[in-house]
This record gives C-alpha cells, sequence and structure tokens, in this order.
C-alpha cells in the first residue's frame, strides 16, 4: 500500500534487534516515557529550521508555514513535502489533543498546525485529495488521513473549516463501494476494488468527523462496519498483524460514538494481535502499531487493560527509548523524512494509547444488593469506582454507567481528580419490581477523556437477575 511503505533493510532489523532490551524496573517506567516521546515527537517539527526562500533549503525546513524538502536529484529545488506534511500535522495535532496528560507547547505548535491545515484546504480536488502515488486520481488513504488532520483542528480550534470538512466527509462517502467499502482509487480502472485497510482509513475519518457533526454519515458507517465484520477470516484477522490493528482500532473508534460492533470479532482479532506480539517481542515500529491496536481493544472492554500493561510493559520501554537522533524524526529506522513522521506517527498513536491506559488505576467494587455475580429482582444494586490519578498533573474524565436490560440506572458522572490522587464515584441501579423469567443483564462502565472522546478504560460487569423465592 502507498500509504504504508514498510522498507526494514536487514541492517536496520539487526539495528532494531540489538536494541537494550531491559526489564521495565530497571529502566524508566513506560508511563514517563510515553509522555516524554508524545513531546519529543511533536517538538521535534518545532526544531526543524524556517526559511524565508525556498532556495534557502538545503534539505528539509519550513516555508510559508509548510514543509519543504529535496525530493530527489532532479528537482531544481525544495518543494513541499505532502507526506511529511500530513504526518507532521497528525503528529503535532494528536499530541495537543492529549495536552491534559501531556505538557506541551501548545502555542507554536497550533501555528505549525494551523500552516499544514490550510496547506491542505487550498489543494483539495472534487473535495477530496491526490496524492504523488494516485496521480490525477482521488486517493482515499491519503484523503481519508487530511481530513482526519483537518477534523483534530477544527476540535482544537485551531482553523474555522466546517464547510470544508463537511464536505470532505459527504464526497468521501460517494466514492464509498456498494460493497461498503472502499478502494485506494475508486476512480481509476486498476486500484478500484474495495479492501479492508483502505476501509480502515475511511471509517476512521468519518467517526472523526462525526465525533464534530451530527452529520448523515450514519447509513455509511454501519456499511463500512458490516464489510469489514464479513471480509474478516474466521480466525478474525483480515490481512496481517499490523493491518489488522488498524482495521480493528477503526471499527473500535466507531463503536465509541455508539454503533454496534460484532464483539466476538474483536475477541478474535485482539487474541491474534496478542498471540503475534508474544512470539515477536522485538521494539520495532510494527510492534508499536500491533501493541497501539491491543490497548485500543482493551479500552473498549475486549480485553483487561492492567493485563496488556503489565504483559507488555518491556517491549513498551524499549520502544521509547529506542530514539534517534540523527536529524530526523525521532522514531523508525527508514532514510527518508516522510518515512520517518510516519514511523514517528506510528509511535506517537501508541504512546497515547499507552498514556490513556496508564494514567489511572480504577478499582470497581460492589457494595450491596450483589450476591457474587447474581442479583435478585426488586433490587437496589450499589457499586464503588475508585479511581487513581497516576500523572504529576490533575485531570478531568467523564465515567458512564450503562446497564443492559432488566436493569437500570444509566448515567453519566464528571469527576476531576488532582495530581497523584484518587476520587471515589458511588453508583446505583435497580432490578425490575418483578420477573417473568432469570434474565442475563451486564453494567458497562467506561471512563473517557472528554476532550478526545477517548475511551481510557472500560470494564463489562456481567450480572444474572433472578427472580426472589420471597416475592
Amino acid at each position: 500500500m502507498a500509504m504504508r511503505s514498510r522498507l526494514l533493510p536487514a541492517l536496520s532489523l539487526l539495528l532494531i534487534l540489538s536494541i537494550s532490551f531491559q526489564p521495565a524496573s530497571a529502566q524508566q517506567d513506560p508511563l514517563s516515557l510515553s509522555s516524554d516521546g508524545i513531546r519529543l515527537s511533536a517538538h521535534y517539527f518545532l526544531s526543524i529550521p524556517s526559511y524565508s526562500n525556498i532556495a534557502d533549503v538545503k534539505t528539509f525546513g519550513w516555508v510559508g508555514g509548510i514543509i519543504f524538502s529535496y525530493k530527489s536529484s532532479f528537482t531544481f529545488s525544495a518543494v513541499p513535502d505532502d507526506y511529511s506534511n500530513l504526518y507532521a500535522g497528525l503528529i503535532m495535532s494528536e499530541a495537543l489533543l492529549h495536552k491534559g496528560f501531556v505538557s506541551l507547547d501548545e502555542g507554536n505548535l497550533s501555528v505549525k498546525i494551523k500552516g499544514i491545515a490550510n496547506y491542505f484546504l487550498s489543494r483539495t480536488t472534487r473535495n477530496l485529495w491526490t496524492s504523488e502515488a494516485s496521480g490525477y486520481y482521488i486517493d482515499i488513504q491519503f484523503s481519508s488521513n487530511v481530513l482526519l488532520l483537518l477534523a483534530y483542528a477544527q476540535a482544537l480550534g485551531i482553523i474555522d473549516a466546517e464547510k470544508e470538512i463537511k464536505n470532505a466527509a459527504y464526497s468521501l462517502v460517494n466514492l464509498q463501494d456498494k460493497s461498503g467499502g472502499w478502494a485506494w482509487q475508486p476512480e481509476s480502472y486498476y486500484q478500484r476494488n474495495p479492501d479492508p485497510f483502505t476501509t480502515a482509513y475511511a471509517l476512521h475519518a468519518l467517526t472523526a468527523v462525526r465525533k464534530l457533526y451530527d452529520i448523515n454519515v450514519d447509513n455509511s458507517i454501519v456499511d463500512a462496519i458490516t464489510y469489514l465484520e464479513q471480509t474478516a477470516s474466521p480466525s478474525g484477522g483480515w490481512l496481517d498483524p499490523v493491518r489488522d490493528s488498524m482495521i480493528a482500532s477503526s471499527l473500535v473508534e466507531a463503536e465509541m460514538i455508539g454503533f454496534d460492533v460484532d464483539q466476538s470479532l474483536l475477541s478474535r482479532v485482539a487474541a491474534e494481535l496478542k498471540q503475534h506480539i508474544t512470539g515477536n517481542p522485538a521494539p520495532t515500529m510494527d510492534n508499536a502499531v500491533v501493541l497501539w491496536g491491543l490497548l485500543r481493544l482493551a479500552s473498549a472492554g475486549i480485553l483487561d487493560t492492567e493485563d496488556v500493561l503489565s504483559s507488555f510493559s518491556g517491549i513498551a520501554v524499549s520502544i521509547a527509548r529506542a530514539v534517534n537522533r540523527d536529524g530526523l524524526p525521532p522514531y523508525g529506522y527508514t532514510p527518508f523524512i516522510w518515512t520517518r513522521c510516519q514511523e514517528t506517527y506510528d509511535a506517537v498513536r501508541f504512546f497515547e494509547a499507552w498514556l490513556r491506559s496508564s494514567s489511572i488505576t480504577v478499582m470497581v467494587s460492589p457494595l450491596s444488593g450483589f450476591i457474587g455475580n447474581r442479583t435478585v429482582e426488586n433490587s437496589t444494586l450499589r457499586l464503588q469506582v475508585l479511581v487513581k490519578n497516576n500523572l504529576q498533573k490533575g485531570i478531568s474524565l467523564k465515567l458512564l454507567c450503562d446497564p443492559s436490560d432488566p436493569i437500570t440506572g444509566k448515567t453519566s458522572v464528571d469527576i476531576g481528580i488532582q495530581p497523584l490522587s484518587s476520587s471515589s464515584v458511588e453508583l446505583q441501579f435497580s432490578t425490575p419490581p418483578k420477573l417473568q423469567q432469570p434474565r442475563d443483564s451486564r453494567i458497562r462502565l467506561t471512563l473517557i477523556d472528554p476532550l478526545t472522546k477517548e475511551f481510557l478504560y472500560t470494564k463489562i460487569i456481567g450480572v444474572e437477575v433472578l427472580r426472589d423465592a420471597n416475592i
């Protein structure tokens, strides 16, 4: 795929495998390293030199708010580097979306993001974008990532492009195949067959826009989910662990905003990803993507978050410590700025997921109304949720409580927690006065970052509601 070239020569692979792989206890903790990795990656782009004239750019640099670079020996001067600008914008905007967790130079990062966003807004083709690889034709993967960047910049208040973002989303929907999937270049002759990987790009972009606006793309999202569910193999995957991680993450994104996703499929993908990284524990960028997917699945309640954090903290530490000092973006092993921007983006998404997941510790305790995992009709159920903030700065969270029939008591609670402190919330639920027969139910507890609307933690408590012999 054009958007995901993985060029790792033998020498680079040896370099990866030679990285120190010590136990996490012997090194800095992965929570701090993840925070540092996000900050280092975002602030790297503030260190790139700025020039007044394109002719002054020797290798790469900022000119007029965007990154220029020499693409080849056949160009007489530096040219705008669309891929580097795209990934730089995504890295900086996603970092700012996590400013509640990381201390950042918000002002200067916002200026850089605005320049890149305006550059892409000025270069639309039929409301979307072409790429160097697609030529005249719309590139769905590239367009989806540009739309994602614009949605992030809009959410941060950096740009005002509601009309352009909505038009891009509708144009993306118009290029959706009748199967529910998207092709890489649906207007072309040779690249017009839909595939799960490209569909994941489009689905992720549409869910990001759907978080911003109540626009008419829900049927398109449902069709994309159905396509991905139907094209998965019986074992749960689609292509390979890296791309499967990205596809599963797009499904989790859709679930986060209320769409139904096959939970058994997500469980099978989670098992596949966990098996892969257990058997291949090298600190590579591919494994950073796989770990990102595992953490996304854990945040949706498919896996136990604490189990993922404890099982793979050693790999997380090694990935975070593999920082390059060669003047290119800090993570990855390819020698070109745009591919290193892409690999650093992979690392940043992993760091963000690890930071979100490990920033809090959650304990859920039954107070009354439960007998193990059972209760009876006409009961009041009380739960205590204790949330510990593991960060050096205060955080704000939203707790969503969503019981299924026949248990009632759906609610949401805003929680503010001081640095390295805890907050406790008591929740109350009810069972109906009388049941015709025993019922299986569940109480789903989800902690959300209000700014990004990302899941930090999900716990699903299965409850069997029985008849009360005394009634």
